[in-house]
């Protein structure tokens, strides 16, 4: 959420306003039970969705991201992007 405010506080609301919020829950069980937990979670959405992933959770959305045509755009917030070993 401080993100978005963030956003609003640049200028940037026009864009920001637009977004529909959701947070699914994050189980820290390891990249690939994390992974597929989102990417289940993304199959419950219809519609373009971007993703927003901090620290490790750039790891977990772009392999949960990897061929979803819904997946629209991933935003990096401070985050890692996996190795390609790790995905």
């Amino acid at each position: 959420m401080g993100r978005l405010r963030q956003l609003e506080r640049r200028h940037r609301a026009s864009a920001a306003r637009w977004l529909h919020r959701l947070r699914p829950t994050h189980p820290l069980e390891g990249l690939a039970i994390d992974t597929a937990t989102l990417a289940d979670f993304l199959h419950t959405i219809t519609g373009p969705i971007v993703l927003v992933g901090h620290s490790y959770g750039g790891e977990v959305i772009t392999n949960a991201a990897t061929g979803d045509s819904q997946v629209k755009a991933l935003v990096y917030d401070d985050a890692s992007l996996p190795n390609k070993a790790r995905t």
